[in-house]
């Protein structure tokens, strides 16, 4: 970034539970400008997401790490089997349909 632009930037919003339209950026000259533009964009995104908003990027958040954590110890998704069934590293047999059920129920807060 060149010396003379605007060195302190921030976004504002998460996906998925906002639109791509929703998402906000901005820089400020300063920490505490980019900070206060950042609070205010934040006010006014809060007002408008309920708590649905925040459950489902929490759900992909576990999904993903989950997906991760099954990729790291070389285990393969239903998807990739071609019984459609495959065992998590909890040792519990899953489907593809069931995974989501699964991840909610047995690695709440995995990626957190």
């Amino acid at each position: 970034m060149p010396t003379h632009a605007t060195q302190w930037g921030w976004s504002c919003g998460f996906y998925p539970g906002c639109d791509p339209g929703q998402q906000t950026h901005g820089t400020g000259e300063t920490f505490d400008d980019a900070r206060a533009g950042f609070e205010e964009a934040w006010r006014q995104l809060s007002a408008t997401r309920t708590e649905a908003h925040y459950e489902l990027w929490r759900q992909n958040r576990d999904f993903q790490a989950w997906k991760g954590r099954m990729h790291d110890e070389h285990l393969q998704l239903p998807t990739q089997r071609t019984s459609g069934r495959s065992r998590c590293f909890c040792g519990a047999e899953i489907t593809d349909a069931g995974i989501p059920d699964h991840v909610r129920t047995n690695h709440r807060g995995i990626g957190a």
